[in-house]
Protein backbone atom coordinates (compact mmCIF):
# COMPACT_ATOMS: atom_id res chain seq x y z
CA UNK A 1 0.00 0.00 0.00
CA UNK A 2 2.96 2.39 0.69
CA UNK A 3 4.19 2.16 -3.06
CA UNK A 4 1.17 3.44 -4.62
CA UNK A 5 0.69 6.17 -2.00
CA UNK A 6 4.40 7.44 -2.73
CA UNK A 7 4.31 7.40 -6.05
CA UNK A 8 1.05 9.32 -5.95
CA UNK A 9 2.67 11.77 -3.57
CA UNK A 10 5.53 12.12 -6.50
CA UNK A 11 3.10 12.52 -9.34
CA UNK A 12 1.20 15.27 -7.24
CA UNK A 13 4.45 17.09 -7.17
CA UNK A 14 5.13 16.84 -10.47
CA UNK A 15 1.92 17.45 -11.48
CA UNK A 16 2.11 21.02 -10.36
CA UNK A 17 5.70 21.55 -11.46
CA UNK A 18 4.12 20.72 -14.65
CA UNK A 19 1.51 23.60 -14.70
CA UNK A 20 3.18 26.03 -13.08
CA UNK A 21 6.50 26.00 -15.05
CA UNK A 22 4.46 25.47 -18.54
CA UNK A 23 1.47 27.75 -17.35
CA UNK A 24 3.34 30.88 -16.31
CA UNK A 25 2.85 33.78 -18.57
CA UNK A 26 5.38 32.65 -21.14
CA UNK A 27 5.90 33.14 -25.11
CA UNK A 28 4.73 30.54 -27.17
CA UNK A 29 2.89 28.32 -24.77
CA UNK A 30 1.13 26.52 -27.25
CA UNK A 31 4.61 24.90 -28.94
CA UNK A 32 6.18 24.25 -25.51
CA UNK A 33 2.69 22.08 -24.36
CA UNK A 34 2.93 20.31 -27.92
CA UNK A 35 6.92 19.90 -27.34
CA UNK A 36 6.12 18.66 -23.65
CA UNK A 37 3.70 16.19 -24.80
CA UNK A 38 5.12 14.49 -27.18
CA UNK A 39 8.34 14.08 -24.77
CA UNK A 40 7.02 12.60 -22.47
CA UNK A 41 4.66 10.35 -24.84
CA UNK A 42 7.67 9.20 -26.07
CA UNK A 43 9.79 8.48 -22.09
CA UNK A 44 6.49 7.11 -21.08
CA UNK A 45 5.73 4.69 -23.55
CA UNK A 46 9.52 3.78 -23.83
CA UNK A 47 9.25 2.96 -20.52
CA UNK A 48 6.21 1.29 -20.79
CA UNK A 49 7.44 -1.10 -23.79
CA UNK A 50 10.75 -1.90 -22.08
CA UNK A 51 9.12 -2.98 -18.92
CA UNK A 52 6.16 -4.95 -20.26
CA UNK A 53 8.48 -6.63 -22.50
CA UNK A 54 10.33 -8.54 -19.69
CA UNK A 55 8.73 -11.17 -17.55
CA UNK A 56 7.22 -9.64 -14.61
CA UNK A 57 10.14 -10.87 -12.03
CA UNK A 58 12.94 -9.88 -14.57
CA UNK A 59 11.16 -6.00 -14.50
CA UNK A 60 10.77 -5.79 -10.88
CA UNK A 61 14.95 -7.12 -10.65
CA UNK A 62 15.50 -4.40 -13.09
CA UNK A 63 13.06 -1.32 -10.94
CA UNK A 64 15.35 -2.79 -7.71
CA UNK A 65 18.72 -2.28 -9.67
CA UNK A 66 21.99 -0.04 -8.42
CA UNK A 67 22.03 1.08 -11.96
CA UNK A 68 18.26 2.13 -12.56
CA UNK A 69 18.15 3.63 -8.88
CA UNK A 70 22.18 5.50 -9.24
CA UNK A 71 21.11 7.12 -12.34
CA UNK A 72 17.33 8.28 -11.34
CA UNK A 73 19.17 9.69 -8.31
CA UNK A 74 21.71 11.74 -10.81
CA UNK A 75 19.15 12.79 -12.98
CA UNK A 76 17.23 13.97 -10.55
CA UNK A 77 19.87 15.90 -9.00
CA UNK A 78 20.95 17.10 -12.30
CA UNK A 79 17.28 18.56 -12.97
CA UNK A 80 17.77 19.96 -9.44
CA UNK A 81 21.48 21.83 -10.50
CA UNK A 82 19.68 23.18 -13.95
CA UNK A 83 17.03 24.48 -11.83
CA UNK A 84 19.10 26.14 -9.76
CA UNK A 85 21.33 27.37 -12.31
CA UNK A 86 18.62 28.92 -14.49
CA UNK A 87 17.25 30.75 -11.42
CA UNK A 88 20.25 32.53 -10.81
CA UNK A 89 20.75 33.80 -14.27
CA UNK A 90 19.04 37.03 -14.60
CA UNK A 91 18.01 36.19 -18.22
CA UNK A 92 16.96 32.18 -17.23
CA UNK A 93 13.49 32.96 -16.34
CA UNK A 94 11.84 31.91 -19.45
CA UNK A 95 14.35 28.91 -19.87
CA UNK A 96 13.07 26.94 -16.57
CA UNK A 97 10.62 25.18 -18.86
CA UNK A 98 13.51 23.02 -20.45
CA UNK A 99 13.35 21.51 -16.69
CA UNK A 100 9.91 19.77 -17.92
CA UNK A 101 11.00 18.20 -21.03
CA UNK A 102 14.05 16.32 -19.53
CA UNK A 103 13.10 12.81 -18.54
CA UNK A 104 12.39 12.54 -14.93
CA UNK A 105 12.79 9.33 -13.53
CA UNK A 106 10.72 9.42 -10.50
CA UNK A 107 7.95 10.38 -12.71
CA UNK A 108 8.02 7.58 -14.97
CA UNK A 109 8.12 4.85 -12.50
CA UNK A 110 5.88 6.01 -10.44
CA UNK A 111 3.03 6.29 -13.52
CA UNK A 112 4.05 2.62 -13.95
CA UNK A 113 3.61 1.86 -10.28
CA UNK A 114 0.08 3.65 -10.29
CA UNK A 115 -1.24 2.06 -13.77
CA UNK A 116 0.08 -1.28 -13.43
CA UNK A 117 -1.50 -0.64 -9.71
CA UNK A 118 -4.54 0.49 -11.14
CA UNK A 119 -5.11 -2.46 -14.15
CA UNK A 120 -5.26 -4.70 -10.89
CA UNK A 121 -7.72 -3.52 -9.25
CA UNK A 122 -10.01 -3.09 -12.23
CA UNK A 123 -9.52 -6.53 -13.63
CA UNK A 124 -7.84 -4.89 -16.56
CA UNK A 125 -6.39 -7.44 -18.56
CA UNK A 126 -3.91 -5.65 -20.67
CA UNK A 127 -1.35 -3.85 -18.52
CA UNK A 128 0.31 -2.46 -21.29
CA UNK A 129 -2.78 -0.97 -22.82
CA UNK A 130 -3.64 0.59 -19.87
CA UNK A 131 -0.04 2.23 -19.34
CA UNK A 132 -0.83 3.88 -22.75
CA UNK A 133 -4.12 5.13 -21.26
CA UNK A 134 -2.52 6.62 -17.84
CA UNK A 135 0.19 7.92 -20.49
CA UNK A 136 -2.22 9.77 -22.63
CA UNK A 137 -4.24 10.80 -19.20
CA UNK A 138 -1.33 12.59 -17.82
CA UNK A 139 -0.75 14.43 -20.81
CA UNK A 140 -4.70 15.25 -21.10
CA UNK A 141 -4.33 16.38 -17.34
CA UNK A 142 -1.24 18.91 -17.83
CA UNK A 143 -2.96 20.38 -20.47
CA UNK A 144 -6.02 21.14 -18.69
CA UNK A 145 -4.22 22.16 -15.50
CA UNK A 146 -2.43 24.33 -17.70
CA UNK A 147 -4.90 25.64 -19.54
CA UNK A 148 -6.92 26.16 -16.01
CA UNK A 149 -3.76 27.93 -14.47
CA UNK A 150 -3.54 30.73 -17.36
CA UNK A 151 -7.17 30.79 -17.16
CA UNK A 152 -7.63 31.74 -13.83
CA UNK A 153 -4.04 33.53 -13.19
CA UNK A 154 -3.50 35.86 -16.30
CA UNK A 155 -0.02 37.55 -16.48
CA UNK A 156 1.21 35.24 -13.25
CA UNK A 157 4.60 35.62 -13.30
CA UNK A 158 6.15 34.47 -10.19
CA UNK A 159 9.44 32.83 -11.47
CA UNK A 160 11.05 32.54 -7.75
CA UNK A 161 8.21 30.43 -6.94
CA UNK A 162 8.23 28.30 -10.89
CA UNK A 163 11.93 27.30 -10.05
CA UNK A 164 11.62 26.52 -6.28
CA UNK A 165 8.93 24.18 -7.26
CA UNK A 166 11.06 23.00 -10.05
CA UNK A 167 13.96 22.38 -7.62
CA UNK A 168 11.52 20.65 -5.27
CA UNK A 169 10.34 18.36 -7.42
CA UNK A 170 13.37 17.30 -8.91
CA UNK A 171 14.67 16.46 -5.07
CA UNK A 172 11.61 13.85 -5.11
CA UNK A 173 14.31 11.51 -6.90
CA UNK A 174 15.09 10.90 -2.78
CA UNK A 175 11.32 9.06 -3.32
CA UNK A 176 13.36 6.45 -5.24
CA UNK A 177 13.97 4.19 -2.14
CA UNK A 178 10.60 2.91 -1.71
CA UNK A 179 11.26 1.36 -5.04
CA UNK A 180 14.10 -0.40 -5.39
CA UNK A 181 15.85 -2.09 -2.81
CA UNK A 182 18.42 0.72 -1.31
CA UNK A 183 17.11 0.31 2.16
CA UNK A 184 17.46 -3.66 1.58
CA UNK A 185 21.12 -3.27 0.16
CA UNK A 186 22.04 -0.86 3.21
CA UNK A 187 20.29 -3.77 5.76
CA UNK A 188 22.75 -6.30 3.89
CA UNK A 189 25.89 -3.62 4.40
CA UNK A 190 25.32 -3.01 8.12
CA UNK A 191 24.95 -6.73 8.68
Amino acid sequence: MGLPICAFIVMCLFFVRDVFTLGAKQDHTSAKLTLYSILIAVYLLSAVRTVYALPEGKALALLRSPWIWGSTLLIHAGLWRTAVWIKRRSNGRNAIWLVTIVPAPMLILSLLVVSHRLAGRLDYADTLTFAWIASGVWIAGVWAGVLAFRAAYRGWEDWDCVSDVAQFASWTGIGILPFTGVLEFTQGLLR
